[in-house]
């Protein structure tokens, strides 16, 4: 069964979409959600993850491209096919730099792109999931040495730019084997691992002397003030400023 949610704020096309995908008479398809912008879909992924999302750009409240970021970013496995106009070329070629499948021309496609593209999913879905199967003890040896790699990879360059899409090009091995094969062998998401050495890193930080925020983030790779301190609090209850002032006091 493949899992399929559909994201545009223009309800014909979502309807439009709806009726083909559940018409597809070799498929097993199931419309987990139709939504009409990237923010509500987010939150829908969180309760019930989908194989593939059908993502429209130009959205209110969250646009496509931040839907698929941020998507891509916490669920690595989850394929995106982007909706677009023709207008739209510029934010298309992002959306497939972070990571969607392929595109598809509202103007100009009809039901059997929608099917095409859709069996060239599930093709790429079901090699997964043979790999994923795949329980040779040599097979799972191996994936473990990869991850060794990972790992030891984050903690020599926690404090540069580090994005699994790069990791899988420079290792030469598909995005989705090796955040399937991570969270296997680690227990959490690259993205979480990756987090949890650079929040270590800068409680170390902390703890000999660096003082200053903005500092610290830098130092432990986040190029977004805001977006360390989000991510600190996140993982250990406080604020950085926080933390800094209970050190102060414990001195």
């Amino acid at each position: 069964m493949l899992k399929v949610m559909i994201v545009d704020d223009e309800k014909p096309i979502r309807q439009w979409f709806e009726f083909i995908l559940r018409d597809i008479p070799d498929m097993d398809i199931h419309i987990i959600g139709s939504y009409p912008n990237g923010q509500v879909a987010l939150k829908a992924c969180e309760t019930e993850l989908p194989d593939v999302i059908f993502c429209d750009i130009i959205m209110p409240v969250m646009n496509g491209i931040e839907l698929i970021r941020q998507a891509k970013e916490r669920y690595p496995s989850v394929e995106v096919l982007i909706l677009s106009n023709f207008g739209d070329f510029d934010y298309v070629y992002q959306g497939l730099r972070y990571g969607a499948f392929d595109y598809l021309l509202k103007a100009k496609s009809d039901d059997s792109d929608i099917v095409r593209v859709m069996h060239e999913l599930q093709d790429k879905l079901q090699e997964r999931r043979r790999l994923e199967n795949s329980g040779a003890s040599d097979q799972e040896e191996y994936s473990h040495g990869i991850v060794n790699q990972l790992i030891q990879y984050i903690r020599e360059n926690y404090d540069k730019p580090i994005r699994l899409s790069s990791l899988a090009q420079k290792f030469n091995y598909h995005p989705d084997y090796l955040s399937q094969i991570f969270k296997q062998y680690t227990g959490k998401t690259f993205g979480a691992y990756l987090t949890d050495i650079r929040i270590e890193q800068a409680k170390y930080l902390m703890d000999h002397g660096v003082s200053r925020v903005k500092d610290i983030a830098a130092m432990v790779g986040y190029s977004n003030e805001m977006y360390f301190s989000t991510a600190f609090k996140k993982s250990t209850g406080m604020s950085p400023t926080n933390y800094l002032h209970r050190l102060k006091e414990e001195i």
